[in-house]
């Protein structure tokens, strides 16, 4: 993937494109303040931390079913949405947003 080869080079570039503040340690990036959904309407609608999900996988300590409060929304260099609760890091796909 060309952005993996010149990440040094892009970082500004990418920044401008997904609306990155910057990058953090470990491959993941520090995103604004919340993310971009899009509704069973076909609506776009953007949604700012904190905001609520719930859990589609039992992720311990995360449970199946339970409402979380997400604080924080990354990215992976993978371009992977991660989302902050409790302090720890979860891959979005394991949570359903509540709109």
């Amino acid at each position: 993937m060309y952005f993996n080869r010149t990440i040094k080079n892009t970082t500004s570039v990418l920044g401008v494109l997904l609306g990155l503040s910057s990058i953090i340690n470990h491959g993941i990036f520090e995103a604004l303040q919340g993310v971009l959904i899009v509704l069973y309407t076909g609506e776009v609608k953007r949604i700012y931390c904190p905001f609520m999900v719930i859990a589609k996988e039992d992720v311990p300590p995360i449970q199946k079913g339970k409402e979380y409060t997400v604080e924080a929304v990354k990215m992976t260099l993978k371009l992977e949405d991660v989302f902050i609760i409790g302090g720890r890091a979860y891959s979005g796909w394991y949570f359903a947003v509540k709109v």
